[in-house]
């Protein structure tokens, strides 16, 4: 068995996908990007394909094949792939989109949706399945929990049982997404004898695995925080204020506050205090003590 993933960016969504290793049989060959590939696993049978060098795999013969890029570069480019399954989105040259039965039920959801950006909102925002339900089926697989698999630093530190990790930040693509609550959050914790971290950015991806890997519990909203705690298997708290908590698998160990204001500010690109708000710093901290209460000091 022999397949190419094409899946490059954003981060939390790579590192999502590194689920589907766990079902994936024999070699597989993965197209990412210089930031994402220190995120695949360092195991024999995964090859990663800088996204530049895409073009080399035209041509190829695969297995299966899994387009899962909305890029046009990227689309065209598994077009020309030779697979006996071929699933995802595809560009033919000089095209449009189009995309397979098999995986319309996410991108009918999508920027790429044939239905239009207005009906791919109002479905996304009433979808109850996650990313992996989707992605597995797409691959001909069933969804049973599989863990994410990422590349872990070398002598990751071990957690500080009172220390509790705030991602505070947003990105710009999305700054709905950050709760304006932060402050009186840690401002509770420490008054309560725990230790707190604020993430910063560091010069490398595994500097931010090693803040991630220090903390015993994780507070953040819908990030790659989130997906690189819930990697390692971090006890994690998830403020979601624009986007869909139902594509978030929850692997028993994250507890999702979700803003009533959520669907009204839905994946809105613009900055917007008022879904993050509505969520309580009252809620947010029982539900971060609860989780405290499993972790020994």
């Amino acid at each position: 068995m022999r397949t190419l993933v094409f899946k490059t960016a954003s981060l939390g969504d790579v590192v999502r996908t590194t689920s589907l290793l766990r079902a994936l049989d024999g070699d597989v060959v993965w197209v990412a990007s210089k930031t994402a590939a220190p995120l695949l696993p360092r195991i024999g049978r995964l090859t990663s394909v800088p996204e530049e060098d895409a073009e080399s795999l035209a041509g190829q013969d695969f297995d299966l094949l899994l387009s899962l890029e909305e890029d046009p570069r990227l689309a065209q480019i598994a077009a020309k792939v030779h697979a006996k399954i071929a699933e995802g989105c595809f560009m033919p040259e000089r095209g449009t989109f189009a995309y397979t039965a098999n995986a319309s039920p996410w991108f009918d959801m999508s920027l790429i949706s044939r239905l239009g950006r207005q009906e791919a909102d109002r479905i996304k925002s009433e979808n109850l399945r996650s990313w992996q339900d989707f992605l597995f089926r797409m691959a001909g697989r069933r969804f049973s929990g599989e863990e994410y698999w990422i590349e872990a630093p070398s002598s990751v530190p071990a957690a500080q049982q009172d220390l509790i990790g705030l991602e505070t930040r947003a990105g710009m693509r999305w700054p709905a997404k950050r709760w304006p609550k932060f402050e009186e959050l840690e401002r509770r914790l420490l008054a309560n004898g725990w230790k707190t971290l604020r993430f910063e950015q560091m010069p490398t991806l595994e500097g931010h695995i090693r803040q991630v890997s220090r903390c015993a519990v994780v507070v953040t909203g819908d990030s790659l925080t989130m997906h690189l705690a819930l990697a390692l298997q971090k006890p994690t708290v998830a403020i979601f204020t624009c986007t869909s908590p139902h594509e978030i698998y929850d692997y028993g160990r994250l507890i999702k506050i979700v803003s009533p204001l959520w669907k009204r500010y839905f994946y809105t690109t613009t900055a917007a205090e008022a879904p993050g708000d509505a969520v309580s710093c009252e809620d947010v901290y029982r539900t971060v003590a609860r989780c405290l209460e499993n972790v020994p000091r």
